[in-house]
């Protein structure tokens, strides 16, 4: 890139689509250009990229300061598994110890300044590194409200993950303001008495096992301890094995639905793919494997966990997220998109095709492959006939080409959308 001619990104914290290789340059406030200078030469010194932390780099052009930061797709914490919330707590209190050892430390302590890169948590707010002083980073129990509330969060979370309760999980973990999180915890205890029996009995002891410790690193060797044995789900992929954890050189037994959607990633060769309800992850792992990023989506707890674990374990370029259909947006948009069977979304979440041709519009760069059972019966959806050829033509008026191919069933077919 031209160091002469850097582009100027309005703002540093917008979702920001799934791109390979791209930076995010931010003009520096000159009231913020001491500060801004002093955190960079921090992070050069103690080559804190190392650490953790974004791809950074500070720049002066044309007498102004410019930040350059490496984009990343932006998730958010409700919308990770629970073996990345549990990883990216173990990463946060991992660094809270790192940067104490080099008397720095982090004015913010909120699981939003995280995100994943695949399957690695990441940290990605310079700002708020500073230097540590008397007043930062004394004993968790004595510390400012914002530091005891993510505690205090992190100790609630344990509890409800040893309860399987994941749906309130996401409801503690998609409120970012401290003040309304409070609220809200207040009141899914009030409704769940046995939750608040068991969530008050487990912070008073955490809370006298937090004030015996000498010190903050003692401390969040102790919520490490806690969050380290959190039981989530264990491992149970088909798809990888040991023996053999990429079983894709071999096609002879596979179904014809499983030919057709390997021959349009090899003919196509898209940078990234974008695959919803991803269940099992046998495409997420094909298009991995034949080099593609890869955004895996589902709401089945155990499977999206299950399709994050594995690609942890196989150092493989896929984001695993639990996200509804309704929820995807440009943020993650892709060039290649496998979305499953179109009847299972419109009754499922009782959307309307046109809604659903919107959402994939959205995400999709340049190739749709959409799935369609093809029954013998017309099937009546939000009072329209839900056909193959009303498919079509709803999805015509979103791309300019479509091509039915064949897929595992014959009453099935795969619709292969182009823009």
């Amino acid at each position: 890139m031209n160091p002469n001619n850097i582009p100027i990104s309005k703002s540093i914290n917008k979702s920001l689509p799934f791109e390979l290789d791209d930076w995010l340059t931010k003009k520096i406030d000159p009231a913020k250009r001491d500060h801004t200078t002093n955190t960079y030469q921090f992070y050069k010194k103690f080559n804190l990229e190392e650490l953790g932390f974004i791809k950074a780099e500070l720049i002066t052009q044309n007498s102004e300061l410019l930040l350059r930061i490496k984009k990343h797709v932006v998730t958010y914490p409700n919308e990770w598994t629970m073996s990345m919330i549990r990883d990216a707590t173990l990463f946060h209190l991992n660094l809270f110890e790192k940067l104490y050892s080099l008397n720095l430390a982090l004015k913010s302590s909120s699981l939003q300044n995280i995100f994943f890169d695949n399957t690695k948590p990441k940290f990605s707010d310079l700002t708020t590194l500073t230097m540590r002083d008397e007043e930062t980073l004394l004993p968790l129990s004595m510390n400012d409200a914002g530091l005891k509330n993510t505690v205090n969060k992190i100790l609630l979370i344990i509890e409800l993950i040893k309860q399987n309760n994941y749906s309130t999980v996401r409801q503690i973990l998609q409120e970012p303001n401290e003040f309304i999180l409070n609220k809200k915890i207040h009141e899914i205890l009030s409704k769940n008495k046995s939750l608040q029996s068991t969530w008050e009995t487990a912070e008073k002891i955490h809370a006298i096992q937090l004030s015996n410790k000498k010190s903050f690193v003692d401390q969040c060797e102790y919520l490490y301890n806690l969050v380290v044995n959190m039981n989530i789900f264990s491992v149970n992929n088909s798809c990888l094995s040991k023996d053999n954890p990429l079983p894709f050189n071999n096609t002879s037994s596979w179904n014809q639905k499983q030919k057709n959607i390997y021959q349009i990633i090899t003919n196509e060769r898209p940078n990234t793919v974008l695959d919803i309800n991803a269940s099992s992850g046998w495409n997420s792992f094909l298009a991995e494997h034949e080099g593609a990023n890869v955004i895996a989506t589902d709401i089945d707890e155990s499977a999206i966990d299950n399709l994050y674990q594995a690609s942890k374990k196989h150092n493989l370029k896929i984001l695993s997220l639990f996200m509804p259909f309704s929820s995807l947006s440009k943020n993650v948009s892709c060039d290649l998109v496998l979305c499953p069977e179109i009847n299972n979304i419109v009754s499922k979440q009782n959307m309307k095709l046109d809604d659903i041709f919107k959402i994939l519009c959205n995400v999709t760069k340049k190739t749709l492959v959409l799935e369609f059972a093809n029954k013998k019966e017309q099937n009546e959806v939000n009072n329209n006939l839900y056909t193959i050829d009303i498919t079509i033509n709803f999805g015509l008026q979103y791309f300019k080409t479509v091509e039915i191919l064949d897929a595992h069933m014959d009453s099935n077919k795969l619709l292969v959308f182009k823009k």
